[in-house]
């Protein structure tokens, strides 16, 4: 009866002991946040707010869905992203295979003869061999969770790898979504800049008629030149901003820089979505950034790390085992008789190591700190990024319907002028002025509605939009 209290006693102490080592379960850490948006954008409600959304089908341009799934498909940042993936799923298959025993086979064939003047036993000058071959057993038993923590560490890597490479897939198809509505605005700029040029040539050679005439100063020449050439400067800007968004989109594409000069020489519409959903929906939908589901899945690879060193406070135990044969010759191999097998199992504890392994304990636990500061960081942040978006989104739409009016406003400006000039009530002069300054508010209309267009990419992206991506890049990787 002593004996058995004795062994309930040691053994309540030890399975206590392996629950200290493994230590409380990982929670998700709760940030308080408030349930809907501080800013409203002018929007629509999302029909079905639970349903993911491809954002860039909003803009409904055929071309711009095309390119990203394009680039979805051929992107080198996303092949690079799918290989890290590959990487942290090798490591976690690693990792689980340490809860198993792991066996090794071996085969040898010692060959010896005995010397004729030195051997104490059997024939002098005798020639030998002998066959061994067998298997060889190593299993460590996971009694405080030391390999557990481990594998939990390895699994919460995998997922980290798996939302960064998300992040990559966002930022990439905000960046072709960006640059291809910068192309199509500068491609308008560029027509309407050379509208510019053409009016100012006409005013150059009548001027120059004048001056011919006598009806002019060589002052009045030199200005109108040089607001020539200051025209055909923007073009010439605006025709390198064109061609630099073309350059740029082919790399996002995985092509050479002019790979889709064909494809996009032709001018198109600036993309504008008329509806814009999510910024109506619950804050929490930050949490889908993929941004912070690798904080929080770094924090949880720190806590599991935590539980690692504590593990190597307490025994490890390794069962170690061999089971073979050896025989003089082959034929004697895989008998009865011939057979050996040995069993050891092991038992090794730290008795002093002048606070190595606490100092560990103690690094782990201060990057677990660390690691759930920069959850709570990455949080804050996200909601600054969505709130800013929200704003400028709503300030740019304010902004976009007074430059509409002010086009509109100008182009009957002009119409007037011209009616006026065409009945000799007005000069030529008055008249060009009129025109380019219909043709330049045309261009701040339509830089107000790139901007625009650009923060709605922008709320989508600080709202982690592309949730319908995350599965396909799990299941891309999980294939390759």
């Amino acid at each position: 009866m002593n004996s058995f209290f004795r062994s309930f006693f040691f053994s309540l102490i030890f399975f206590t002991l392996a629950s200290c080592a493994v230590g409380p379960n990982y929670q998700t850490p709760e940030v308080s946040l408030p349930f809907f948006w501080w800013n409203k954008a002018p929007t629509t409600p999302s029909p079905d707010a639970n349903k993911d959304l491809c954002w860039w089908e909003t803009f409904k341009d055929p071309l711009l869905t095309q390119l990203i799934r394009e680039a979805q498909i051929s992107n080198l940042d996303i092949e690079k992203a799918l290989s890290v993936i590959r990487q942290a799923r090798a490591n976690v298959a690693s990792s689980k295979a340490s809860f198993f025993p792991a066996l090794t086979g071996s085969a040898s064939d010692t060959r010896y003869k005995s010397s004729k003047s030195g051997s104490l036993s059997g024939s002098p000058g005798t020639n030998a061999s002998l066959f061994s071959t067998g298997f060889d057993a190593t299993w460590e038993l996971d009694i405080f969770g030391g390999i557990q923590r481990a594998n939990e560490a390895a699994e919460a890597s995998l997922a980290s790898s798996i939302e960064d490479s998300r992040s990559v897939l966002i930022t990439m198809m905000a960046e072709v979504a960006q640059n291809y509505i910068n192309l199509r605005f500068y491609q308008h700029q560029y027509k309407t800049l050379k509208d510019i040029v053409h009016l100012w040539e006409e005013y150059l050679r009548a001027q120059k008629d004048l001056y011919q005439a006598g009806l002019a100063t060589d002052i009045a020449v030199s200005s109108v030149d040089t607001s020539l050439l200051q025209a055909q400067g923007l073009v010439t800007t605006a025709d390198t901003n064109v061609k630099q968004c073309i350059h740029q989109l082919g790399i996002l594409l995985g092509k050479e820089p002019w790979a889709l000069y064909k494809r996009l020489e032709n001018i198109g519409d600036i993309p504008s979505a008329d509806t814009v959903y999510l910024s109506c929906l619950p804050s929490k939908i930050v949490f889908e950034r993929p941004d912070i589901r690798k904080a929080e899945r770094d924090l949880a690879a720190a806590t599991a790390s935590v539980g690692v060193s504590f593990a190597n406070l307490f025994p490890s135990f390794l069962l170690t085992g061999t089971l073979g044969w050896q025989g003089m010759n082959t034929n004697q191999l895989f008998k009865s008789k011939s057979s050996f097998f040995t069993a050891q199992p092991t038992m090794s504890f730290p008795i002093f190591d002048f606070g190595k392994l606490r100092s560990k304990i103690d690094l782990s636990e201060a990057l677990r700190d660390e690691a759930f500061i920069t959850f709570k960081e990455t949080v804050l942040n996200a909601l600054q990024e969505v709130e800013n978006a929200l704003t400028n989104f709503a300030n740019e739409d304010e902004r976009r319907m007074h430059l509409k009016d002010a086009m509109i406003s100008d182009e009957k400006a002009y119409e007037l002028v011209d009616g006026r000039f065409s009945a000799g009530l007005e000069d030529q002069e008055t008249a060009l002025q009129a025109k380019i300054t219909a043709l330049q508010t045309k261009i701040n209309y339509l830089d107000s509605l790139r901007s625009r267009s650009l923060d709605i990419v922008s709320l989508y992206k600080a709202l982690g939009g592309g949730w319908d991506t995350a599965q396909s890049l799990k299941d891309t990787s999980a294939k390759e």
